[in-house]
């Protein structure tokens, strides 16, 4: 999980470039979660900006939630995230502990 204010490029239904301002709720090598005031098209392409970089997607899914959509993006092949690249300003890292750790 982490907060991020980042910057979303794709092409609207109307075939116009769109370029809105997003939160990265959370962030996996393979992909993200962005939230947006609005929705985007599930298969749209998009590009998510952060400060020194860019990574190319696919929404998978977009949903309405309390405080405004969701969207989970794949990203495509080549734009893995780590950490080395790109850490979140907020990022909440978890670490998984077995019973046997205790």
């Amino acid at each position: 999980m982490c907060a991020q204010l980042v910057t979303i490029v794709y092409q609207g239904d109307d075939g116009q470039k769109k370029k809105v301002n997003a939160i990265l709720e959370d962030i996996s090598p393979g992909g993200a979660c962005i939230q947006l005031e609005q929705p985007i098209a599930p298969d749209t392409a998009v590009s998510i900006l952060y400060p020194h970089g860019r990574y190319y997607g696919l929404v998978r899914h977009c949903e309405f939630g309390q405080t405004g959509y969701f969207a989970g993006v794949q990203f495509r092949p080549g734009y893995r995230w780590s950490r080395q690249r790109f850490t979140p300003e907020h990022l909440l890292q978890f670490s998984l502990r077995s019973e046997d750790d205790e």
